[in-house]
Protein backbone atom coordinates (compact mmCIF):
# COMPACT_ATOMS: atom_id res chain seq x y z
CA UNK A 1 0.00 0.00 0.00
CA UNK A 2 1.41 3.47 -0.94
CA UNK A 3 0.03 6.70 0.02
CA UNK A 4 1.11 9.56 -1.55
CA UNK A 5 1.60 13.49 -1.07
CA UNK A 6 -0.79 15.16 -3.78
CA UNK A 7 1.23 16.80 -6.05
CA UNK A 8 4.87 16.10 -7.28
CA UNK A 9 5.16 12.66 -5.56
CA UNK A 10 1.35 11.75 -6.11
CA UNK A 11 1.38 12.81 -10.30
CA UNK A 12 5.12 10.72 -10.14
CA UNK A 13 3.03 7.83 -8.91
CA UNK A 14 0.36 7.90 -11.23
CA UNK A 15 2.52 8.32 -14.39
CA UNK A 16 5.28 5.56 -13.53
CA UNK A 17 4.48 3.25 -10.70
CA UNK A 18 2.54 -0.26 -11.48
CA UNK A 19 -0.40 0.08 -9.51
CA UNK A 20 -1.04 -4.21 -10.27
CA UNK A 21 -1.12 -5.75 -6.70
CA UNK A 22 -0.46 -2.17 -4.51
CA UNK A 23 -3.54 0.13 -2.97
CA UNK A 24 -2.54 3.82 -3.91
CA UNK A 25 -4.07 6.72 -1.59
CA UNK A 26 -4.29 10.28 -1.48
CA UNK A 27 -6.14 13.37 -0.76
CA UNK A 28 -5.83 13.74 -4.35
CA UNK A 29 -8.15 16.92 -5.40
CA UNK A 30 -8.54 18.29 -2.38
CA UNK A 31 -4.69 18.57 -2.07
CA UNK A 32 -4.39 18.35 1.64
CA UNK A 33 -0.40 19.14 2.41
CA UNK A 34 1.00 16.33 4.94
CA UNK A 35 -1.77 13.73 4.30
CA UNK A 36 0.61 11.23 3.53
CA UNK A 37 1.88 10.17 6.67
CA UNK A 38 -1.55 10.04 8.42
CA UNK A 39 -3.41 8.11 5.57
CA UNK A 40 -0.31 5.43 5.60
CA UNK A 41 -1.12 5.16 9.51
CA UNK A 42 -4.77 4.18 9.26
CA UNK A 43 -4.05 2.19 6.01
CA UNK A 44 -0.89 -0.01 8.01
CA UNK A 45 -4.01 -0.25 10.51
CA UNK A 46 -6.72 -1.50 8.03
CA UNK A 47 -4.50 -4.19 6.36
CA UNK A 48 -2.18 -5.05 9.30
CA UNK A 49 -0.30 -8.25 6.75
CA UNK A 50 0.58 -5.63 4.26
CA UNK A 51 3.89 -3.40 3.97
CA UNK A 52 2.71 0.56 3.74
CA UNK A 53 4.74 3.07 2.07
CA UNK A 54 4.06 6.96 2.60
CA UNK A 55 5.76 9.36 -0.05
CA UNK A 56 5.71 12.71 1.83
CA UNK A 57 7.80 16.14 1.53
CA UNK A 58 9.74 17.88 3.73
CA UNK A 59 7.53 20.93 3.64
CA UNK A 60 4.20 18.60 4.05
CA UNK A 61 5.91 16.67 7.07
CA UNK A 62 6.04 19.67 9.31
CA UNK A 63 1.70 19.62 9.49
CA UNK A 64 1.94 16.44 10.72
CA UNK A 65 5.48 15.84 12.19
CA UNK A 66 3.33 14.86 15.59
CA UNK A 67 2.19 11.53 13.89
CA UNK A 68 6.03 10.30 14.05
CA UNK A 69 5.67 9.86 17.53
CA UNK A 70 2.12 7.77 16.56
CA UNK A 71 4.66 5.97 14.50
CA UNK A 72 7.05 5.03 17.22
CA UNK A 73 4.62 4.88 20.45
CA UNK A 74 2.44 2.29 17.99
CA UNK A 75 5.07 0.44 16.10
CA UNK A 76 2.95 0.92 13.03
CA UNK A 77 5.21 -1.02 9.47
CA UNK A 78 5.23 2.46 7.83
CA UNK A 79 8.48 2.99 5.52
CA UNK A 80 8.24 7.25 5.38
CA UNK A 81 9.75 8.36 2.39
CA UNK A 82 10.50 12.17 2.70
CA UNK A 83 11.70 14.04 -0.36
CA UNK A 84 14.17 16.59 0.35
CA UNK A 85 12.69 20.06 -0.57
CA UNK A 86 13.29 22.17 2.21
CA UNK A 87 16.88 22.79 3.51
CA UNK A 88 16.21 24.43 6.29
CA UNK A 89 14.51 21.52 8.17
CA UNK A 90 16.50 18.37 9.24
CA UNK A 91 13.06 15.59 8.85
CA UNK A 92 16.05 12.69 9.84
CA UNK A 93 17.00 14.23 13.39
CA UNK A 94 13.53 15.09 13.70
CA UNK A 95 12.68 11.27 13.04
CA UNK A 96 15.32 10.07 15.32
CA UNK A 97 13.95 12.63 17.85
CA UNK A 98 10.82 10.26 17.46
CA UNK A 99 12.61 7.25 17.94
CA UNK A 100 12.06 6.26 14.50
CA UNK A 101 15.59 4.64 12.47
CA UNK A 102 16.30 6.64 9.72
CA UNK A 103 18.55 6.33 6.23
CA UNK A 104 19.43 8.50 3.46
CA UNK A 105 19.62 7.71 -0.25
CA UNK A 106 20.91 9.76 -3.05
CA UNK A 107 20.24 8.05 -6.08
CA UNK A 108 16.93 5.33 -6.90
CA UNK A 109 18.72 2.51 -6.54
CA UNK A 110 19.70 3.39 -2.72
CA UNK A 111 16.15 4.16 -2.32
CA UNK A 112 15.93 0.72 -4.04
CA UNK A 113 18.50 -1.09 -1.17
CA UNK A 114 17.10 1.21 1.57
CA UNK A 115 13.32 -0.62 1.16
CA UNK A 116 14.75 -3.90 0.39
CA UNK A 117 16.95 -3.89 3.70
CA UNK A 118 14.29 -2.36 5.84
CA UNK A 119 12.71 -4.74 8.13
CA UNK A 120 9.44 -2.89 7.18
CA UNK A 121 9.15 0.44 9.73
CA UNK A 122 8.38 2.27 11.05
CA UNK A 123 11.74 4.23 9.54
CA UNK A 124 12.04 7.43 7.88
CA UNK A 125 14.11 7.53 4.65
CA UNK A 126 15.27 11.19 3.38
CA UNK A 127 16.29 11.07 -0.54
CA UNK A 128 16.51 14.39 -2.84
CA UNK A 129 13.62 15.33 -4.69
CA UNK A 130 15.81 15.62 -7.90
CA UNK A 131 17.16 12.03 -7.23
CA UNK A 132 13.47 10.55 -6.82
CA UNK A 133 11.27 12.59 -9.04
CA UNK A 134 13.60 14.05 -11.58
CA UNK A 135 14.44 17.94 -11.71
CA UNK A 136 11.17 20.01 -11.26
CA UNK A 137 9.21 21.28 -14.71
CA UNK A 138 9.78 24.77 -15.57
CA UNK A 139 6.33 26.30 -15.43
CA UNK A 140 5.40 28.20 -18.64
CA UNK A 141 6.33 32.12 -17.52
CA UNK A 142 4.59 33.23 -20.54
CA UNK A 143 1.06 31.83 -19.41
CA UNK A 144 1.51 31.82 -15.62
CA UNK A 145 3.90 34.64 -14.16
CA UNK A 146 4.58 37.64 -16.28
CA UNK A 147 0.59 38.17 -16.56
CA UNK A 148 0.52 37.94 -12.57
CA UNK A 149 3.75 39.63 -11.88
CA UNK A 150 3.10 42.46 -14.87
CA UNK A 151 -0.68 42.67 -13.13
CA UNK A 152 1.57 43.19 -9.68
CA UNK A 153 3.68 45.73 -11.37
CA UNK A 154 1.08 47.51 -12.81
CA UNK A 155 -0.55 48.08 -9.86
CA UNK A 156 2.46 49.29 -8.44
CA UNK A 157 4.13 51.26 -10.83
CA UNK A 158 1.28 52.69 -13.00
CA UNK A 159 -1.68 54.43 -11.51
CA UNK A 160 -3.57 54.31 -14.82
CA UNK A 161 -3.19 50.52 -14.89
CA UNK A 162 -3.85 49.43 -18.70
CA UNK A 163 -4.52 51.59 -21.64
CA UNK A 164 -8.19 51.40 -21.64
CA UNK A 165 -8.42 52.91 -17.63
CA UNK A 166 -7.44 51.73 -14.53
CA UNK A 167 -6.92 47.53 -13.86
CA UNK A 168 -8.51 45.32 -11.77
CA UNK A 169 -5.75 44.87 -10.23
CA UNK A 170 -4.99 48.76 -9.84
CA UNK A 171 -8.10 49.36 -8.12
CA UNK A 172 -7.87 46.51 -5.46
CA UNK A 173 -3.99 47.54 -4.85
CA UNK A 174 -5.62 51.17 -3.93
CA UNK A 175 -8.18 50.20 -2.01
CA UNK A 176 -5.91 47.90 0.29
CA UNK A 177 -3.47 51.04 0.80
CA UNK A 178 -6.54 52.69 2.19
CA UNK A 179 -7.21 49.94 4.58
CA UNK A 180 -3.99 50.84 6.53
CA UNK A 181 -3.35 47.13 7.16
CA UNK A 182 -1.32 45.67 9.80
CA UNK A 183 0.18 42.94 7.54
CA UNK A 184 -1.04 40.04 5.26
CA UNK A 185 0.30 36.52 5.92
CA UNK A 186 0.37 33.75 4.60
CA UNK A 187 1.77 30.16 3.64
CA UNK A 188 3.57 30.78 0.49
CA UNK A 189 3.08 28.49 -2.48
CA UNK A 190 2.31 29.39 -6.33
CA UNK A 191 -1.04 29.66 -5.97
CA UNK A 192 -0.69 32.77 -3.57
CA UNK A 193 1.87 34.35 -5.50
CA UNK A 194 -1.08 36.80 -7.67
CA UNK A 195 -2.41 37.78 -4.43
CA UNK A 196 0.91 38.54 -2.45
CA UNK A 197 2.21 40.56 -5.21
CA UNK A 198 -1.30 42.39 -4.81
CA UNK A 199 -0.24 43.45 -0.94
CA UNK A 200 3.01 44.02 -1.90
CA UNK A 201 1.42 46.80 -4.47
CA UNK A 202 -0.38 48.04 -1.86
CA UNK A 203 2.56 48.89 0.51
CA UNK A 204 0.99 45.97 2.76
CA UNK A 205 4.21 43.53 4.23
CA UNK A 206 3.37 40.26 4.03
CA UNK A 207 4.61 37.95 6.24
CA UNK A 208 5.01 33.96 5.99
CA UNK A 209 3.92 31.36 8.12
CA UNK A 210 5.32 28.06 8.20
CA UNK A 211 1.33 26.04 8.55
CA UNK A 212 -1.80 27.22 6.53
CA UNK A 213 -3.72 27.15 9.44
CA UNK A 214 -1.79 29.96 10.87
CA UNK A 215 -2.13 32.45 8.34
CA UNK A 216 -6.09 32.58 9.45
CA UNK A 217 -5.33 32.87 13.05
CA UNK A 218 -2.27 34.99 13.10
CA UNK A 219 -4.24 37.90 10.85
CA UNK A 220 -6.90 37.63 13.63
CA UNK A 221 -4.45 38.05 16.49
CA UNK A 222 -2.87 41.02 14.91
CA UNK A 223 -5.81 42.66 14.20
CA UNK A 224 -7.43 41.92 18.03
CA UNK A 225 -4.09 43.93 19.44
CA UNK A 226 -3.70 46.47 16.55
CA UNK A 227 -7.46 47.72 15.72
CA UNK A 228 -5.99 47.52 12.07
CA UNK A 229 -7.57 45.17 9.16
CA UNK A 230 -5.39 42.34 8.98
CA UNK A 231 -5.07 40.16 6.02
CA UNK A 232 -5.04 36.70 5.34
CA UNK A 233 -3.80 35.19 2.33
CA UNK A 234 -4.71 31.60 1.30
CA UNK A 235 -4.76 28.83 -1.78
CA UNK A 236 -7.71 27.19 -2.70
CA UNK A 237 -9.39 23.75 -1.74
CA UNK A 238 -7.69 22.50 1.40
CA UNK A 239 -6.11 25.53 2.39
CA UNK A 240 -9.23 27.43 2.53
CA UNK A 241 -10.92 25.03 4.93
CA UNK A 242 -7.75 25.59 7.06
CA UNK A 243 -8.51 29.05 7.58
CA UNK A 244 -11.75 28.22 8.85
CA UNK A 245 -10.66 28.14 12.74
CA UNK A 246 -9.06 31.43 12.07
CA UNK A 247 -11.85 33.59 10.51
CA UNK A 248 -14.31 32.29 13.38
CA UNK A 249 -11.77 33.52 16.02
CA UNK A 250 -12.49 37.07 14.47
CA UNK A 251 -15.74 37.05 13.64
CA UNK A 252 -16.74 36.11 17.59
CA UNK A 253 -14.33 39.11 18.65
CA UNK A 254 -15.31 41.68 15.32
CA UNK A 255 -11.83 41.41 13.95
CA UNK A 256 -11.47 43.45 11.38
CA UNK A 257 -9.71 40.41 9.54
CA UNK A 258 -9.54 40.02 5.30
CA UNK A 259 -9.23 36.59 3.36
CA UNK A 260 -7.84 36.97 -0.02
CA UNK A 261 -8.13 33.06 -1.83
CA UNK A 262 -8.28 31.58 -5.03
CA UNK A 263 -10.56 29.52 -6.48
CA UNK A 264 -10.50 26.33 -6.15
CA UNK A 265 -11.80 23.09 -8.09
CA UNK A 266 -13.56 20.94 -4.82
CA UNK A 267 -13.73 23.69 -1.92
CA UNK A 268 -16.38 26.78 -2.83
CA UNK A 269 -14.87 29.09 -0.49
CA UNK A 270 -17.67 31.67 -0.66
CA UNK A 271 -19.85 28.89 0.49
CA UNK A 272 -17.67 27.57 3.12
CA UNK A 273 -17.05 30.34 4.99
CA UNK A 274 -20.10 32.41 4.79
CA UNK A 275 -21.22 31.59 8.24
CA UNK A 276 -17.89 33.51 9.65
CA UNK A 277 -17.40 36.51 6.85
CA UNK A 278 -19.25 38.52 4.15
CA UNK A 279 -18.09 36.38 1.17
CA UNK A 280 -17.57 37.19 -2.83
CA UNK A 281 -16.07 36.08 -5.91
CA UNK A 282 -14.54 38.63 -7.95
CA UNK A 283 -14.17 36.81 -11.07
CA UNK A 284 -14.93 39.38 -13.40
CA UNK A 285 -18.21 39.42 -14.26
CA UNK A 286 -19.67 42.76 -14.06
CA UNK A 287 -20.11 44.60 -10.70
CA UNK A 288 -18.04 41.92 -8.82
CA UNK A 289 -15.24 44.80 -8.74
CA UNK A 290 -17.84 47.56 -7.05
CA UNK A 291 -18.82 45.12 -4.48
CA UNK A 292 -15.25 43.61 -3.32
CA UNK A 293 -14.33 47.09 -3.14
CA UNK A 294 -17.52 48.35 -1.00
CA UNK A 295 -16.86 44.98 1.03
CA UNK A 296 -12.90 45.54 2.00
CA UNK A 297 -14.26 48.65 2.83
CA UNK A 298 -16.70 47.40 5.38
CA UNK A 299 -14.38 45.51 6.75
CA UNK A 300 -12.31 48.41 7.95
CA UNK A 301 -15.15 48.50 10.05
CA UNK A 302 -14.87 45.20 11.82
CA UNK A 303 -16.45 42.88 9.32
CA UNK A 304 -14.41 39.88 8.47
CA UNK A 305 -14.61 39.32 4.61
CA UNK A 306 -13.68 36.58 2.15
CA UNK A 307 -12.68 37.74 -1.01
CA UNK A 308 -12.37 34.43 -3.79
CA UNK A 309 -9.82 36.32 -6.27
CA UNK A 310 -9.33 34.53 -10.36
CA UNK A 311 -6.03 35.91 -10.85
CA UNK A 312 -6.75 36.25 -14.16
CA UNK A 313 -8.50 38.73 -13.97
CA UNK A 314 -5.97 41.28 -12.34
CA UNK A 315 -4.75 42.49 -15.39
CA UNK A 316 -8.55 43.24 -16.85
CA UNK A 317 -9.12 46.71 -17.54
CA UNK A 318 -11.97 47.63 -14.74
CA UNK A 319 -15.50 47.49 -15.46
CA UNK A 320 -16.49 51.05 -14.60
CA UNK A 321 -14.88 53.80 -11.67
CA UNK A 322 -14.05 52.73 -7.80
CA UNK A 323 -16.39 53.98 -5.64
CA UNK A 324 -15.46 56.41 -3.42
CA UNK A 325 -15.46 55.34 0.40
CA UNK A 326 -18.26 54.94 2.06
CA UNK A 327 -18.15 52.42 4.49
CA UNK A 328 -21.39 51.42 5.97
CA UNK A 329 -22.53 50.96 9.76
CA UNK A 330 -20.63 47.71 10.86
CA UNK A 331 -23.32 44.94 11.78
CA UNK A 332 -22.58 41.81 13.64
CA UNK A 333 -21.16 38.34 11.69
CA UNK A 334 -22.21 36.30 14.08
CA UNK A 335 -25.81 36.34 15.62
CA UNK A 336 -26.14 37.99 18.56
CA UNK A 337 -27.81 36.20 21.90
CA UNK A 338 -31.30 36.57 21.72
CA UNK A 339 -33.19 38.93 23.95
CA UNK A 340 -36.31 38.10 25.25
CA UNK A 341 -38.92 40.30 25.60
CA UNK A 342 -41.40 39.65 28.13
CA UNK A 343 -41.91 40.65 31.06
CA UNK A 344 -40.43 39.74 34.73
CA UNK A 345 -42.50 36.88 36.00
CA UNK A 346 -43.29 38.49 39.27
CA UNK A 347 -46.64 40.06 41.00
CA UNK A 348 -47.66 42.98 42.75
CA UNK A 349 -47.16 43.26 46.22
CA UNK A 350 -49.77 44.95 48.22
CA UNK A 351 -48.80 48.17 50.26
CA UNK A 352 -48.62 47.71 54.03
CA UNK A 353 -51.28 49.44 56.10
CA UNK A 354 -49.65 52.50 57.27
CA UNK A 355 -51.17 54.35 60.85
CA UNK A 356 -52.49 57.25 58.61
CA UNK A 357 -54.47 54.56 56.33
CA UNK A 358 -57.24 54.11 59.47
CA UNK A 359 -58.12 51.10 61.21
CA UNK A 360 -55.74 47.95 60.87
CA UNK A 361 -56.74 45.74 57.96
CA UNK A 362 -58.33 48.86 56.22
CA UNK A 363 -57.82 48.70 52.01
CA UNK A 364 -54.76 51.00 50.93
CA UNK A 365 -55.74 54.60 49.33
CA UNK A 366 -56.57 53.86 45.19
CA UNK A 367 -53.77 54.15 43.40
CA UNK A 368 -53.93 55.84 39.70
CA UNK A 369 -53.23 54.29 36.65
CA UNK A 370 -49.60 56.05 36.42
CA UNK A 371 -48.75 55.63 40.07
CA UNK A 372 -45.36 53.64 40.72
CA UNK A 373 -45.80 49.78 41.65
CA UNK A 374 -43.57 48.03 43.98
CA UNK A 375 -42.61 44.45 42.46
CA UNK A 376 -41.77 41.06 44.76
CA UNK A 377 -39.74 38.46 42.79
CA UNK A 378 -40.69 34.88 42.45
CA UNK A 379 -37.86 32.76 43.17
Amino acid sequence: MVALEPGRPLDGALRALPVRERLLTSSFGLRVAGSALPAAIGAAFARPGRRTVAVTTDTALQDFAGELLTLCRYRVPVSLICVADDRRTDVRRLAAAAGLATAAAATPSALEGALTAAPGGPELIHVSGEALLGAEPRRDTTTLSAPRRAAARAAADAPTGTPDGPSVGTALAEVLAELDAAAAFVRPTPATEPLAGLCKAAGITVRAVRNTESAAMAASALAKHTGRPALCLTGPDADTVLQLNGLYDAAYDHAPVVVLGTPGAVVDGTLLLAGAARTLRLDGAPGTLAAAVHALRTAAAGQPVHIEIDPAVLDRPADGPVPGPRPPAPSPVLPAAPTSTAPPRCSPRPAAPSSSSGAAGAAPPPRSANSPRRWALRW
